[in-house]
């Protein structure tokens, strides 16, 4: 028996926050508009902080690979080559400050409000070695950053400190709003079914 979309959607909600976080119903494709507007918006706060070409509103910015500065490059979803075999070597942002001697490993994740403690620990050991790694090759400080926000705009106790050390002008309440819009835009689509 073939179920029409709506009735496809409706035998799959079981509550609102499987359909932010992720319903077989959408195409992957709306999940991921979301995620890449983190990154935009990321990418973006460290190029107005290192003074690289940027836009001057965030949502008109479109990032790139790589965006070098007089000091420091920017990594977009870049594949990180390492002397020895690891995994997980494709954090979503990678920030190389050589004037400071360090690196930053962005980690991003949007997901079920109740999951995100556990991503954010998850995010933090799986790109340990990855980390080490790096601080040997690069011979620079690395920090992993892990920026995990439920689909709902939740956020574990803490999370404030992470934000902070992306750059001064990096504000969590933005983060949280463009996760909302997200979620608001995943909704219209699901209803629309």
């Amino acid at each position: 028996m073939d179920l029409t979309p709506r009735e496809e959607f409706a035998e799959t909600l079981e509550t609102i926050y499987n359909v932010v976080s992720s319903s077989p119903v959408l195409p992957e494709e709306e999940y991921l508009i979301r995620y890449d507007r983190l990154g935009q918006y990321i990418q973006w706060n460290a190029c107005k902080y290192y003074r690289i070409k940027f836009h001057d509103k965030w949502y008109r910015y479109n990032p790139e690979d790589v965006v070098n500065g007089k000091s420091v490059t920017i990594l977009w979803n870049f594949l990180i080559q390492t002397d020895r075999k690891i995994d997980s070597n494709r954090p979503e942002i990678v920030i190389k400050d050589y004037n400071r001697g360090t690196c930053l490993l962005i980690e991003m994740s949007v997901l079920h409000d109740q999951n995100v403690s556990r991503k954010e620990c998850g995010k933090l050991s799986h790109y340990k070695d990855l980390q080490i790694e790096i601080t040997q090759m690069w011979m620079l400080s690395t920090t992993i950053i892990p920026v995990v926000i439920g689909a709902l705009g939740m956020i574990k106790k803490g999370a404030e400190k992470y934000i902070k050390q992306l750059s001064a002008n990096s504000n969590l309440s933005e983060l949280q709003k463009i996760t909302l819009m997200g979620a608001a835009h995943i909704l219209r689509k699901a209803l629309s079914i």
